[in-house]
């Protein structure tokens, strides 16, 4: 039965890496709807409060007054803001928070991750975006290096970029930058 249990975690393990591989080169074609962002935010960072407890970590975000309406796949843009806070409670120390802010404009709407980490070398942001890469060491359990592929895989096909900005001991800051509205060509 051990080794069953064994089997069973790695076959799991292998599906979950080959449906991020899938995501990362064939990026699923959701239909755009129209959705709070508010509250898409308020849903990850909900599926987020486990992991953040388990690290120590607290999230800090303050929902707008304003609701931003976006028509974007909302499946895809929940992945990326889940991959991206996920990534930023793994680098932020214990005690420390993980802060979102949204910004919108006439065509955009930013959604900044900003963790309190020892940041990303400067040798290594070239890289992050690279499928496998990864900078986490350790606990095998942290991730495959596929979550900041996918997520700027998924971003760049709906009309939108994702930026990094860091500094070593000075945590990082990823922003999500989403058109308002999916284009055309990607209904």
């Amino acid at each position: 039965y051990e080794l069953l249990e064994l089997i069973d975690s790695e076959i799991e393990r292998i599906s979950s890496i080959t449906h991020q591989m899938y995501q990362l080169y064939r990026p699923s074609s959701h239909d755009a709807t129209t959705f709070s962002l508010s509250r898409a935010i308020e849903d990850v960072v909900c599926l987020s409060q486990p992991a953040a407890a388990k690290a120590g970590v607290a999230i800090n975000w303050e929902p707008d007054r304003e609701e931003i309406q976006v028509t974007l796949p909302e499946g895809e843009v929940k992945q990326i803001l889940l991959n991206l806070i996920q990534n930023a409670i793994q680098a932020s120390p214990e005690g420390s928070a993980v802060r979102l802010e949204v910004g919108a404009g006439d065509a955009t709407v930013s959604v900044a991750v900003i963790d309190q980490g020892e940041g990303i070398q400067p040798t290594d942001l070239p890289q992050i975006f690279d499928p496998f890469f990864t900078t986490k060491v350790g606990d095998s359990k942290q991730g495959m290096g596929l979550g900041l592929s996918v997520s700027r895989s998924l971003i760049e096909a709906m009309g939108g970029t994702i930026e990094v900005a860091s500094q070593p001991g000075e945590g990082a800051v990823f922003t999500a930058n989403f058109p308002v509205a999916d284009p055309p060509g990607n209904r």
